[in-house]
């Protein structure tokens, strides 16, 4: 039996500004849970790490493998395919040092998903008091690499979810006793029993660790390399040695499970339906992508071999033997001269320039009368096939187009307006569709991190938050919702579909900057007839002079007030501070003489 010599983990969570929180449950997890507990047996476990890796782990490793060739560019060349009747080793070779991977194009394509990141509404409802909230916001920033849960999922969360859908995010306590939050690729998951996207019992795949053999009174201590693996089930969190072929328990490092719950969630949302594994979201296009890699990687030979002009100039005389193909050479004396000939070596013997230089000169006789003159045409270039060029360059165009419709169901276009990052959507209902599944997981991933981190700070192993994320998604350009706005404001339509517009164009111009966005909206709504612009109001009859110079004069307001002001203000304060702002010029304007 193998005893570590690691210190124990004790049940107590040093968590949070030296703050301890000793956990007592007093409860078993067998009333926790109405349903039955998965827990493994010595037997079950033995018998898994026997057999190894599982098959759908294997293959779930090979298919991210190839996902994240294309997504990050990682060993691109491995995965070049040789083209069989059409090149030889040397030409693949060439092709391998030529390969630009597909990094760029898979960057553009998943673009759209940042959106789920920053689409408006949405809650995160923690079922707490908020003076407990606060003091657990502030906690929890420091266990997810010091960002906020959501923050976190985009920057750490969302590559893994592309690549690797089939890895984990798992809630651990180290062995000082801290949370931690880890993202585990299958290439660390030996095996796991899942239902649906939670697991149910994990074996990571093991560690080689170092333990001190058993020896007598003053003998050296030995120590021998052993394979270690951690198994979590729902009741239990263990380590096993395995030594050949004897696998035995850590009996000083087994510990019943805090939460009551395999503490991991699997990242995948959509189940592949010829096996048991989840697929990527960008499943629908790796093989297009397989052939755009290829096609990239031959334009991109063909460009070094026949997409350079190539020069050409008639015959110069070799500038070292003045074009005899010969140099003498005068070894003797004026009273016994030894003249030879040798063979010119700049160019071989035929009395013919074999390269030039960017300063030579080509001096031609001046042309007699009744002569030809034959300059310019003496050298020139011939142009490559462009036609050719611009077939592939267009042909590779349309493949990452038809990849892109192929994941958002729609096109995207340019257009001379400034853009968002993913251009005009052509139909932003699809991409909408996509993105809401998408931000379904994530808020799932979210809610599942919260309620890990909760249920050991609050000690309440029934705690459960609620979240949902926004689905309002900025798709459009904040110029086109201002084109449409101007449009309905001249039009007689419901003026909730002119403020709906106002609020997407606000937040479309400032999604960047939550300030300005606050700002804005608010004033928005001290504003005067803001569908009607300072003539149309001074011309309208039914308007009074009050309200009319509230329009005039709401600008020229505005710049006097501070950003402070604007943001913490209620609107009541705000339109009271317009009114008297008003007051003070009519007031001002009558001792000036000037009737208003």
């Amino acid at each position: 039996m193998y005893v570590s010599t690691m210190p124990i983990v004790r049940p107590k969570l040093s968590l949070f500004n030296d703050r301890l929180f000793c956990i007592v449950f007093f409860y078993t997890f067998d009333t926790i849970n109405s349903f039955d507990s998965m827990t493994l047996t010595l037997d079950e476990i033995k018998n898994l790490i026997e057999k190894g890796t599982s098959a759908d782990i294997m293959l779930a490793r090979k298919q991210s493998k190839r996902v994240n060739m294309h997504v990050t560019g990682e060993n691109v060349v491995e995965f070049l395919e040789n083209i069989d009747l059409y090149e030889n080793n040397a030409q693949k070779l060439l092709r391998e040092k030529l390969v630009r991977s597909n990094r760029a194009t898979f960057s553009f394509i998943t673009r759209p998903m940042d959106k789920i990141f920053t689409a408006k509404g949405g809650a995160v409802n923690y079922n707490l008091p908020q003076t407990q909230v606060n003091d657990i916001k502030r906690q929890i920033s420091s266990l997810a690499d010091g960002l906020d849960i959501k923050k976190y999922l985009k920057k750490m969360v969302k590559l893994p979810y592309i690549i690797d859908p089939n890895g984990i995010i798992l809630i651990d306590i180290d062995p000082q006793s801290n949370l931690e939050t880890h993202l585990i690729g299958t290439d660390q998951i030996l095996w796991y029993e899942a239902k649906g996207n939670t697991i149910e019992a994990i074996i990571f795949e093991p560690t080689v660790t170092k333990v001190e053999m058993p020896r007598g009174t003053n003998v050296k201590a030995e120590f021998k390399e052993v394979r270690e693996y951690r198994v979590i089930d729902e009741k239990l969190d263990r380590r096993f040695i395995q030594d050949g072929d004897s696998i035995v328990e850590i009996v000083n490092q087994r510990f019943d499970n805090f939460f009551g719950y395999v503490p991991a969630m699997i990242l995948g949302d959509t189940k592949s339906y010829n096996d048991d594994i989840f697929e990527s979201v960008l499943a629908d296009i790796i093989e297009d992508a397989d052939a755009l890699l290829r096609r990239v990687s031959v334009t991109n030979v063909h460009e070094l071999s026949h997409l350079y002009p190539r020069y050409w100039s008639y015959g110069q005389a070799c500038t070292r033997c003045e074009g005899e193909g010969t140099i003498r050479i005068d070894s003797g004396t004026e009273e016994e001269p030894d003249v030879s000939e040798s063979t010119c070596v700049s160019c071989g013997g035929d009395g013919m320039k074999k390269a030039s230089d960017p300063s030579d000169e080509m001096i031609l006789p001046v042309p007699q009368d009744g002569s030809e003159k034959i300059a310019p045409e003496v050298a020139g270039y011939v142009s490559p096939d462009l036609q050719s060029a611009k077939f592939y360059v267009d042909y590779i165009d349309k493949d990452k187009e038809n990849m892109f419709q192929a994941i958002w169901g729609t096109k995207h276009e340019q257009s001379g307006k400034r853009e968002t990052a993913t251009g005009r959507w052509l139909d932003s209902q699809p991409v909408e569709d996509r993105l809401g599944d998408m931000s379904d997981t994530f808020a799932k991933l979210h809610k599942f991190m919260l309620d890990a981190y909760v249920i050991v700070i609050t000690r309440n192993p029934r705690y459960e938050s609620s979240v949902t994320y926004g689905r309002r998604y900025i798709l459009e350009s904040p110029d086109d919702i201002l084109d449409k706005y101007v449009e309905t404001s001249a039009k007689n339509v419901s003026d909730m579909v002119n403020v709906d517009l106002k609020n997407r164009y606000f937040e479309a111009e400032y999604q960047n900057d939550p300030l300005e966005l606050v700002k804005r909206k608010k004033l928005s709504k001290v504003e005067p007839f803001p569908t009607m612009s300072s003539s149309q109001v001074a011309s309208e009859v039914s308007i009074s002079d009050e309200d009319k110079l509230r329009k005039f004069y709401f600008i020229e307001w505005v710049g006097t007030l501070e950003d402070s002001i604007i943001v913490f203000s209620t609107l009541e304060i705000l339109k009271e501070s317009l009114t008297s702002f008003i007051n003070q010029k009519q007031l001002q304007k009558k001792d000036e003489g000037i009737e208003i």
